[in-house]
């Protein structure tokens, strides 16, 4: 597979977070447009994806999802659950885990990282299995696997929206 944009990025930290976003609003935004881009760097490795539209979505700003995510946590996370997700991802730790977050991604996509973080030591672990049990986690895993009343997930709306303007640009 031929990485390109973010997707090739070795590391987490070799994706700064913009000055004008918070940590959480980036990795999760990035997160899902690296999905993005894996998925139709797959689809146009098995011939189901014009090179044109993997292209195009490998240009996809990373924090184009940025607004979807904003909304979903302005409205199912208190301030103080913000906070503690921002001082997370700001951590060495959440650093540490987003690289581990990363390689684990690309491992899936059958894609060899070219980075592989040392794993999450026991207490690393811990820390982030408290973590993702917290009721604040709890609340944005559930809001954003929710399903529509037509069953698609939440999240698929804002990726189509990105999908269908890049197929309006001849991607």
């Amino acid at each position: 597979m031929a990485w390109t944009h973010q997707a090739g990025a070795a590391r987490s930290s070799d994706m700064p977070v913009p000055a004008n976003l918070r940590s959480w609003e980036h990795h999760e935004s990035r997160s899902a447009i690296l999905g993005m881009q894996l998925g139709y760097e797959q689809a146009f490795d098995a011939g189901k994806a014009p090179a044109s539209l993997r292209d195009c979505i490998d240009a996809v700003d990373p924090a184009a999802l940025v607004p979807f995510f904003r909304e979903i946590m302005g409205r199912v996370l208190t301030p103080a659950e913000i906070e503690q997700t921002e001082r997370f991802w700001r951590s060495d730790l959440g650093v540490h885990y987003a690289d581990v977050l990363l390689a684990r991604f690309r491992g899936r996509a059958g894609v060899v990282s070219p980075y592989q973080p040392a794993p999450l030591n026991a207490d690393e672990q811990a820390q982030v299995d408290k973590l993702n049990g917290s009721p604040a986690w709890t609340k944005l895993g559930e809001e954003t696997s929710r399903r529509r009343d037509d069953g698609e997930l939440v999240m698929k709306t804002p990726m189509m929206a990105l999908v269908r303007a890049c197929t309006a640009k001849g991607g």
